[in-house]
């Protein structure tokens, strides 16, 4: 079974996350946070026995990476660590495609192809494989 939840349960989720807990979440985290307490008000609901010591809840992103919903939710900016500050600040880059299977991996072909030639670019001013073309 999967849960959906509204922009605005998921601010909620994380308000209440911040003041209750002290924790800052992301909205995929808080989202996770409204399945859980669903599943339990569920099991609870059937009769069935479940616990909150059954269920294991995992945070994956840090809230920085979505301070525009963080910041005015919990009024605080959330810090922001020095490597994903790096990435922030670098020039986005994106391709327009086709909606299609064809044209996706015709994308990716291309991806790897300047991946590797910047591998190998990388690898030669290291002084690896010179020899390499």
């Amino acid at each position: 079974k999967g849960y959906a939840y509204s922009d605005s349960q998921i601010k909620e989720a994380i308000l209440e996350l911040h003041k209750e807990y002290g924790y800052t979440c992301c909205p995929h985290s808080a989202t996770g946070y409204l399945a859980t307490k669903e599943y339990l008000q569920e099991c609870a609901g059937l009769g069935e026995e479940c616990s909150a010591n059954s269920i294991i809840w995992l945070s994956t992103a840090s809230p920085a990476k979505f301070s525009e919903v963080i910041a005015p939710v919990t009024g605080q900016m959330p810090h922001i660590p020095g490597r994903l500050q790096e990435l922030l600040n670098k020039e986005k880059e994106f391709a327009v495609m086709d909606v299609s299977t064809d044209a996706l991996e015709e994308i990716l072909k291309e991806i790897r192809t300047l991946f590797r030639k910047k591998l190998l670019r990388d690898l030669r001013k290291q002084g690896k494989f010179s020899q390499l073309r």
